[in-house]
């Protein structure tokens, strides 16, 4: 399991060098439907964060506080993460690519 802001950066940096920023919404989107997605595949949860059911969808509250300051824009860049962690295994990273 990784923290969610972890996937988050992941999916930032694939729509940065791809030139197709994405907005919060839609990161928020990418990193519920992956950690389903895994969770049906490998029977274990992708990211350590419980997603919370708002009145307007799922929601993973780091992502939603770190990215919500874009508002409808695009993200211009990853976020910092203060804590301690492994980097993404390759095939996470090969499942997340796919999605």
């Amino acid at each position: 399991m990784y923290p969610a802001l972890v996937i988050a950066n992941f999916f930032i940096e694939l729509s940065l060098n791809k030139g197709k920023p994405i907005s919060p919404m839609k990161l928020m989107k990418l990193v519920y439907f992956a950690h389903g997605w895994y969770l049906a595949v490998f029977k274990k949860p992708l990211i350590f964060e419980e997603v919370e059911a708002w009145e307007y969808g799922p929601v993973i509250s780091k992502i939603y506080h770190e990215f919500k300051k874009y508002g409808t824009n695009p993200i211009t860049e990853k976020c910092e993460i203060e804590e301690e962690v492994d980097e993404i295994d390759n095939e996470t990273k090969l499942f997340l690519k796919r999605n």
